[in-house]
């Protein structure tokens, strides 16, 4: 299996999901490889001689880098992991043991690495809720593009299309299922995630990755003009719809109770959503995949 790591110039972070992946079970077979977009030189090989860093031309977005790590991995399996996540003891077993499968894509299960630190618990919930513990085995509807593991042909069917579905994990998702892909769960892949603790940031990159995933998705699953109009003018009302959504979903399990605690901090983050799908259904995706690439490998996740 290759692992793929985007990385900008927070090299402490760095350094810890590189241990967090050299520690694993088996770690001298997986190829580990770095697509460093920080700004600045470092000693990184030095401290991680059997990590491959690659140094992309220019300023790519988030997924034209996780397609450069893609075009350059080796392995039938690529997982893809993000800076600021680190995999849990068994993560990198379970990707490979679940690949032998029919599955086109599996998802990890995520865990919080920063809990009840400012608005961490909010935006840990409505980012990555769905594979909170316990993750259901099984088939499934939806993976995370940044963190989860897909065979390598798969990706590479898609050619140039291939670094926009990598931005737009929700695009990326439905292409997979209409092209007749499976996706699948697994339970036994953990890893945790530092969650953003501030409101105002946050924010601005929720209306970015929406701004440039809503045409994305609107493309890749051949939305017509009038539905195209349905859901821009259905946008302000995606709070609400999100919130029914949700709570269906975490019916009998704590995360219902957090979802009623967050609900003011839910709401104005569903408002940015639905600001960011209305301009990118309008006006499209604009420059918004970058300044999105900025601020998620530049912003401040701390640690308890």
């Amino acid at each position: 299996m290759s692992v793929v790591v985007v990385a900008g110039n927070h090299r402490a972070r760095l350094r810890d999901c590189l241990a967090s992946v050299l520690a694993q079970e088996g770690a001298e077979t997986l190829e580990v490889l770095v697509v460093d977009c920080a700004s600045e030189d470092d000693d990184l090989a030095a401290d991680f001689p059997n990590v491959r860093r690659i140094r992309p031309v220019g300023t790519p977005h988030y997924g034209e880098a996780l397609a450069l790590g893609v075009q350059v991995a080796r392995a039938p399996v690529i997982a893809f992991i993000e800076e600021h996540a680190r995999a849990r003891p068994g993560w990198a077993r379970a990707l490979i043991e679940i690949h032998r499968g029919p599955w086109a894509a599996a998802a990890c299960e995520v865990h919080s690495a920063n809990p009840e630190l400012g608005l961490s618990d909010g935006w840990g919930l409505m980012g990555y809720g769905m594979w909170y513990p316990p993750l259901s085995p099984g088939e499934t509807e939806f993976v995370h593009g940044y963190n989860s593991a897909c065979k390598r042909e798969v990706l590479l069917s898609y050619g140039e299309r291939l670094p926009r579905l990598l931005l737009a994990d929700t695009a990326f998702a439905h292409r997979l299922r209409l092209d007749g892909h499976r996706l699948v769960n697994a339970p036994g892949a953990r890893i945790e995630h530092l969650n953003e603790t501030e409101l105002l940031l946050p924010l601005r990159k929720n209306l970015l990755a929406h701004r440039f995933s809503a045409p994305a998705r609107a493309d890749e699953c051949g939305w017509t003009v009038w539905r195209r109009l349905a859901y821009l003018c259905a946008s302000p009302l995606l709070p609400l719809y999100g919130l029914w959504c949700q709570a269906r979903r975490y019916r009998g399990r704590p995360e219902l109770k957090l979802l009623m605690r967050i609900l003011p901090h839910y709401v104005v983050a569903h408002l940015a959503i639905a600001a960011g799908m209305m301009l990118g259904l309008a006006l499209g995706p604009g420059d918004a995949a970058r300044q999105f690439t900025r601020l998620e490998l530049d912003n401040r996740r701390p640690e308890a």
